[in-house]
């Protein structure tokens, strides 16, 4: 028998109830009691804070959130009588009939937000989500189809759960601290001994590099998939060199930049062979590989920033051979580094475009 459905409209008031939550700041939040209701802004997985406040939905039922003005487009249900604090990024809704099953509303929303593209471009208002129209299985008898509904969203949530957990195996892998076997001795070096070190300049912001724009890289403190904050018509670097990030949640990551035309902002800067000649004597990338090590141990992160006198005191193992630095080691060492970032790099781009597609289970 054919899957019947019928069109149903979010702006149908006597079906939905849409809201939105208020603006929220994190200077507001500072300035609030800590508690534990949470905060839901446009990351609907992960609360924006959490305080103690009167002012939370009471949902007595099972709500849609929706996320607005953000580049990655999600729904997700949740359960009743889960107290929380919508932000102006968070829109939530109530379904007034109890034939219609929330899981299945928020997949059919989320399909519906991927193909006409919700993002920051278009956004997911309550002006706009009351045009929108979803498809509902029925029954011959022309009542809503619970069953089929209840079907096919648990075949969704099941899909959505492998994915989730490859991505977050992927995340584990991608901060799981690598140590590649080696049988050689080792001497403890201070960065600082052979390395100078350079900040990026604060000037750098995403309105100067909108303002100059250009063809030449800033480079920030971005650690995943945008390292740059844009593109400027100058640079005030030429060369091979590290760049480590000096503010963020991931301060004091590493990355090695192969010789090219850039400029840092002030949220990182850059570490160079104090004497060029000493590039016979060790390797960048596995200078990048000890110095990532290192980050662990020195504890850097968003409130331990790395400050120069900091980084210039890292101390890092180097292998030796007859009492010398050994080259061949370290580009042994280096090159099996370089491999475990590719594999995970790749990975991470396969899942990470299976996050942006839909997967229908109609």
């Amino acid at each position: 028998m054919e899957n019947r459905t019928i069109d149903v409209s979010l702006g149908n008031s006597s079906l939905f109830e849409l809201a939105i939550g208020r603006r929220k700041t994190k200077k507001e939040l500072l300035s609030l009691s800590k508690g534990d209701i949470p905060i839901i802004s446009a990351r609907l997985d992960r609360p924006f804070g959490f305080i103690a406040s009167e002012s939370f939905v009471n949902n007595d039922c099972k709500v849609v959130l929706w996320n607005i003005d953000s580049s990655r487009w999600d729904t997700r249900v949740l359960n009743e009588n889960c107290k929380f604090i919508p932000t102006d990024h968070c829109g939530y809704m109530k379904i007034l009939d109890d034939s219609i099953i929330p899981e299945y509303v928020s997949y059919k929303l989320y399909e519906y937000g991927l193909h006409i593209g919700f993002k920051h471009e278009y956004r997911a208002s309550l002006a706009n989500m009351k045009e929108v129209y979803i498809s509902v299985p029925v029954k011959e008898d022309g009542n809503y189809d619970v069953k089929r509904q209840r079907e096919l969203a648990q075949k969704y949530q099941l899909c959505m759960k492998v994915k989730s957990e490859l991505l977050h195996t992927i995340k584990e892998l991608s901060d799981k601290r690598i140590n590649i076997a080696s049988k050689s001795k080792f001497v403890g070096v201070d960065i600082g001994d052979f390395m100078s070190f350079e900040k990026g300049k604060a000037k750098y912001t995403e309105k100067y590099c909108k303002e100059h724009q250009g063809e030449y890289p800033v480079f920030s403190a971005g650690t995943k998939a945008k390292t740059t904050i844009g593109h400027i018509d100058t640079y005030d670097y030429e060369r091979e060199c590290l760049k480590i990030t000096t503010n963020g949640h991931y301060a004091g990551t590493v990355e090695f930049l192969a010789e090219s035309k850039f400029s840092l902002n002030g949220d990182a800067g850059l570490l160079y062979f104090t004497n060029p000649r000493d590039k016979d004597k060790v390797n960048y990338q596995y200078l990048e590989y000890a110095l990532q090590k290192a980050r662990e141990q020195y504890g850097f992160n968003w409130t331990n920033k790395p400050l120069e006198a900091d980084v210039k005191a890292i101390e890092i193992l180097i292998p030796v051979k007859n009492d010398k630095w050994d080259i061949t080691e370290q580009k042994r060492i280096a090159r099996r580094y370089v491999e475990y970032k590719r594999y995970i790099s790749r990975l991470r781009d396969c899942i990470e475009g299976l996050d942006g597609q839909f997967i229908k289970v109609d």
